[in-house]
């Protein structure tokens, strides 16, 4: 009996992978079906491999400019509508 080939992965790879989860907004089940890994693989990376501090900040970060971008863009249709 052939024996299955084990398929490692890089860290890269299994944060770039979890990182779809937590900033896309996508279930594990949908990036574990989009990367061919099954769901528990991508669980089990996510339990096994705690974000760094430093990959926090910068998400936080993100999240802040994002929420900054919204109200710059409110503002400029506010401005945009008064100039009419």
């Amino acid at each position: 009996m052939d024996k299955m080939k084990r398929t490692t992965y890089s860290e890269e790879f299994k944060i770039e992978a979890i990182k779809l989860v937590l900033e896309g907004g996508a279930t594990v089940p949908e990036v574990a079906g989009k990367l061919g890994i099954k769901p528990n693989q991508l669980y089990n990376w996510m339990q096994s491999h705690r974000l760094p501090g430093e990959i926090k900040a910068m998400i936080s970060k993100q999240k802040d400019l994002e929420a900054e971008i919204k109200q710059l863009k409110k503002a400029a249709q506010y401005f945009a509508k008064e100039a009419q």
